[in-house]
């Protein structure tokens, strides 16, 4: 990554085997199968699996303005937390960047750039494997950073995408409405049809 602006990364938490939910246990664990990213909420928190974790090194927890980003799979997506809720760790298949100097970079943005398409040519490119490709640290940090765009202009573009986020959960809605108009009528006829 450039060196005028310093993003922090490390690997999320390793577990050795499954999680298995043990509801009220002191850690949320965000895994895979939580990214949502076709909603406007990429992570529900409530419904992520609980479990003790028991270490002897420090338990890093995510943090607000925090930035996931998916390290296994055809598509590198990035996600911008601003309301993590206490005990929350994310499990090894995520890297988490952090941004400590929030004056030259906006970590909502450092989100957008990685979810943009020229970044994510670049990770299909340079991930490792052939299968299921993976994003290695050293790889990452190789990435270039857009240090030439004010702060003005991040946020400028934060809000812009923001717009497109809500925009594009109220299209989802209206159409899953008008799918429900059309599965009613059609339900109707068949009863109809099934009567006589």
């Amino acid at each position: 990554m450039s060196e005028e602006v310093t993003v922090t990364i490390r690997t999320g938490w390793t577990f050795s085997k499954a999680i298995e939910h043990q509801e009220g246990s002191e850690y949320s664990v965000i895994q895979l199968r939580d990214v949502r990213t076709d909603q406007l909420d990429s992570i529900h928190f409530s419904n992520l699996a609980q479990t003790n974790i028991s270490a002897s090194r420090e338990i890093r927890r995510l943090q607000n303005e925090d930035v996931l980003l998916i390290a296994k799979g055809p598509t590198k997506h990035a996600i911008y937390l601003d309301d993590v809720p206490t005990n929350t760790v994310a499990n090894q298949h995520f890297f988490i960047l952090t941004v400590p100097d929030k004056t030259k970079l906006l970590p909502a943005y450092l989100a957008i750039y990685l979810n943009s398409k020229p970044v994510q040519d670049w990770f299909a490119r340079n991930g490792g494997g052939s299968y299921q490709s993976t994003l290695t640290k050293k790889t990452l940090l190789s990435l270039k950073l857009p240090t030439h765009l004010t702060l003005h202009q991040q946020q400028e573009l934060v809000d812009l995408n923001t717009s497109i986020a809500n925009e594009k959960y109220l299209y989802h809605l209206l159409i899953k409405q008008r799918q429900q108009q059309l599965d009613k009528f059609s339900n109707v006829v068949w009863e109809q049809l099934n009567d006589k």
